[in-house]
């Protein structure tokens, strides 16, 4: 689980996000990122009911958390990042899920070291630690 610090949980800091942040959406899931003045880098979830119903819902939600958590040291400070799933991320692997969130933040380009491009995530090392967890690949 992330630390508090690195979540956003105010109902205003996921507005911000929303209102002045840009975006990239993938097959299941939309990235919502800005800069921010926070010394961590800050994420959060959302996951509607168009997802599904409430068992559904929260299975979704803690795929997406894991992902922030696998995800968080690759990031640098002073972001803001939300993960909206969307239609069909219930139905998705949670590997299906990692690709589309790599994918996405390669492409907003906000990555640690200013990796850019066709730099995958096994070149960091990241990819086998998600292959490994047998709880998320329903």
């Amino acid at each position: 689980m992330l630390a508090r610090e690195k979540r956003l949980h105010r109902g205003g800091d996921i507005k911000q996000v929303f209102k002045d942040g840009r975006w990239i959406s993938e097959r299941r899931l939309t990235l919502h990122f800005r800069r921010s003045l926070q010394p961590e880098t800050r994420w959060g979830v959302v996951v509607s009911r168009r997802v599904g119903g409430a068992v559904t819902r929260n299975l979704v939600k803690r795929r997406l958390r894991e992902l922030c958590r696998l995800f968080d040291q690759e990031i640098p400070p002073g972001w803001d990042l939300l993960l909206v799933a969307r239609k069909g991320a219930d139905q998705a692997l949670f590997t299906d899920l990692h690709k589309d969130l790599e994918k996405a933040i390669r492409r907003a380009r906000i990555r640690e070291g200013g990796k850019k491009g066709g730099e995958s995530e096994k070149s960091s090392g990241g990819g086998n630690q998600v292959l490994s967890n047998p709880g998320f690949t329903t």
